[in-house]
């Protein structure tokens, strides 16, 4: 699979994403994605591909060009909020 999302974080988001991971304090799934954010990114000169990185972390090739997708149209602010703001959104509907 060609790689199409170029992954380059500012050590501010690489550094909201370590503290995310190491907390704890959230989704496994999120940690998960955090996880990919870091091994995609390619600010520190090394380049990996996407199926490295899914044989990494135990996940499809496509599983992590979707999730470099997210964080290329989100910020990693967006990223951390995104799954709160949505079960949120759905508490208030079904109230």
């Amino acid at each position: 699979m060609k790689k199409l999302y170029k992954v380059i974080l500012t050590p501010e988001e690489r550094q909201q994403l370590r503290e995310l991971v190491s907390t704890g304090k959230c989704s496994v799934q999120k940690i998960k994605h955090a996880n990919i954010f870091l091994a995609t990114d390619e600010s520190e000169g090394i380049a990996r591909s996407d199926a490295e990185v899914a044989r990494l972390f135990h996940c499809h090739a496509k599983t992590v060009y979707n999730i470099s997708g997210t964080l290329c149209r989100r910020s990693v602010w967006g990223f951390i909020t995104l799954r709160s703001m949505t079960v949120g959104r759905m508490r208030q509907r079904l109230n």
